[in-house]
């Protein structure tokens, strides 16, 4: 395999080797299924006493796969986030074979999509994530990262600090406007707040 199949975070390069990496790829469907899907599929597993989520991405071809490179896209977003200090959960590598791409990263401890922990929780705690996702969201802004897919699934939450994560990393571009924060802020309340009765001001991020 040519070396630039495969990417190793400097964090994790003393740790993990390729060998260990294609290892976890070629057994991926023992481990653990999140979530399944037609086109990309998520797996849990331990490995090395390291809880690993593991993102496959299924090309119908190699052609798509050249143009759309989700899992590159992931891995190299993860990096930028987090040289921004931006909350995401670490990356661990990236590996390409044939039309599937993959993305490997540490568990984020304790924690829950932000859908399943507003159902379970008290007006009282919604209400402190609330504000937290308005802390989170200017950070964003002010970093100028723009997520063309923020939803309630692609947001976690931790249960002791409640502290935000930012998920699907694929799906994050360093170029915002005004119409992209709109079009964020509506569609979390679209798509994850409303159903809580909560809501965020697009006019605090403007």
């Amino acid at each position: 395999m040519k070396k630039n199949n495969y990417l190793i975070s400097k964090d994790f390069k003393k740790i993990f080797e390729f060998q260990d990496i294609k290892n976890l790829v070629e057994n991926i469907n023992n481990f653990t299924p999140v979530k399944l899907h037609e086109k990309t599929s998520v797996y849990k597993t331990s490995f090395k006493d390291f809880n690993i989520y593991i993102k496959e991405f299924f090309y119908p071809n190699i052609f798509i796969k050249t143009f759309k490179k989700k899992g590159l896209k992931s891995y190299l977003n993860s990096l930028k986030l987090k040289n921004l200090k931006i909350n995401i959960p670490k990356p661990i590598f990236y590996y390409s074979y044939k039309n599937m791409e993959y993305f490997g990263t540490l568990e984020v401890e304790n924690s829950m999509e932000l859908y399943f922990f507003l159902k379970q929780n008290s007006n009282e705690i919604r209400k402190k994530v609330l504000k937290n996702l308005e802390n989170f969201i200017k950070k964003l802004f002010r970093n100028s990262i723009y997520h063309s897919d923020f939803n309630k699934s692609n947001i976690l939450v931790q249960h002791n600090n409640l502290e935000l994560y930012l998920l699907d990393l694929h799906d994050v571009k360093f170029n915002l406007n005004n119409k992209r924060k709109l079009k964020m802020i509506r569609k979390l309340n679209r798509r994850g707040l409303k159903e809580f009765n909560l809501k965020l001001d697009p006019k605090k991020f403007l």
